[in-house]
């Protein structure tokens, strides 16, 4: 089971019920893999331990500060349209 853990669309839920056309958001194994991708989207990660008889762990790692950033984000308002240069680096841990 831990090899599917995080394809799209895998659930060991069983099927929610829906009450008239209010259908619920959860079991259709969207949550694991996004929450990774997301987490490595942020340079982290996201892992998930089970150990039988004892229970499953999911441990999320993240970088509180990263050093360096390199994406440029834009800038949609008309006053800063030449503005495109990519955001600020920091050099110095802020702890």
């Amino acid at each position: 089971m831990m090899d599917h853990l995080f394809r799209y669309s895998y659930s060991t839920a069983s099927l929610p019920e829906t009450i008239g056309h209010n259908a619920a958001l959860a079991g259709y194994g969207y949550g694991l893999p996004l929450s990774r991708l997301y987490a490595r989207y942020f340079n982290g990660d996201l892992k998930v331990l089970s150990m039988e008889g004892y229970g499953t762990d999911a441990f999320l790692y993240i970088k509180a500060v990263p050093f360096k950033t390199n994406e440029s984000i834009p800038s949609y308002s008309t006053s800063s349209r030449n503005n495109t240069s990519s955001s600020p680096t920091v050099s110095q841990p802020l702890y």
